[in-house]
């Protein structure tokens, strides 16, 4: 009796042990192809599940990825969602060794110049609901190239002849007709959105200060250091900087290194001390910003009344220029 209550022990401890490690077997991985893509580049991200020879159901759907807008180049856009469009997806199974890794790939294509946290659809896997974690990724426009041409579309005619038909011949004016209209609505729809994009630009430059303090002020809110998103507020936190120097000096920031947005700065007729202080910041949130540990809140605190100081200072150099 005693011997089979410790094999029946022996037995149960089997299953408890082979039970935890089905349960920790499975390791949820993400990956992009890119962290830096063109708008209208495809770019794919890949989901691995370890230990596993089937991909976990998605629960929910739909023609766009899932993503957060963490950061757009326009100062007026206050969206919190961006267009990632599915180009298509596709399911793998490889077997490494004895075990399989099952990977969804998701060819994806974003619309805007920003940049993304790609947090993707929720799954479920044993009862369970998850989701993978997110990717981050930036997207820019292309630059234009001096003297590359643009590539033309060959066209193919064919010959035929038309048979006079009277009915035509009555209503062949009527292209001519509409053109017309049509090029004179345009021409007054021109004259007007011209003079509105004047008045909205004197107002951007205006409220330009006033647009990037309220920006400052929301990521002071969300706190996002103390939420485990280290590294998403210092993104924000160098894209707030970045635009605002882009939108005062008309030069882009905004696809610059460090080390070229310091050359930019050299060539602007602002006081050395400034330009240093711009110098530093732009250093101390690049450094940060690839960080894993914890970061004071009084560092933080620092690093916001500097981008604050900067702001300030440099909008009342504008006005009196």
């Amino acid at each position: 009796m005693d011997f089979f209550n410790i094999d029946g022990m022996r037995f149960w401890i089997f299953i408890l042990m082979f039970l935890s490690f089905s349960c920790f077997g499975q390791e949820y991985r993400s990956s992009l192809s890119s962290s830096e893509v063109r708008v209208g580049d495809r770019f794919t991200l890949s989901y691995e599940v370890l230990n596993s020879d089937r991909f976990p159901n998605t629960i929910d759907s739909a023609r766009f990825f899932p993503a957060i807008l963490l950061s757009a180049d326009s100062l007026l856009n206050n969206s919190e969602t961006a267009t990632v469009e599915i180009i298509s997806v596709s399911d793998t199974v490889i077997k490494s060794g004895v075990s399989f890794v099952a990977v969804r790939s998701y060819d994806l294509m974003a619309w805007d110049s920003c940049a993304l946290s790609l947090v993707g659809f929720k799954y479920a896997f044993e009862g369970q609901e998850f989701h993978f974690p997110p990717c981050f990724i930036n997207v820019s426009y292309y630059e234009a190239q001096e003297g590359v041409p643009l590539r033309d579309i060959k066209e193919y005619f064919n010959e035929w002849k038309s048979i006079p038909n009277k009915e035509s011949e009555k209503n062949m004016y009527w292209p001519y007709i509409l053109a017309f209209l049509f090029c004179s609505i345009a021409f007054f729809m021109w004259v007007w959105f011209r003079r509105r994009s004047r008045q909205k630009s004197i107002d951007f430059q205006k409220s330009l200060q006033d647009i990037t303090l309220e920006k400052i002020e929301i990521l002071r809110r969300n706190e996002l250091w103390r939420k485990d998103s280290l590294q998403e507020h210092f993104v924000r936190f160098s894209h707030i900087l970045r635009s605002y120097l882009t939108g005062r000096f008309g030069l882009s920031f905004l696809d610059k290194t460090t080390e070229q947005s310091k050359l930019i700065l050299l060539g602007l007729s602002i006081d050395d001390d400034l330009r240093e202080n711009i110098q530093q910041l732009l250093e101390s949130a690049d450094m940060v910003k690839f960080a894993d540990s914890s970061i004071d809140d009084r560092y933080i605190f620092v690093l916001f009344e500097e981008l604050i100081a900067i702001v300030n200072e440099t909008s009342s150099i504008s006005e009196e220029s």
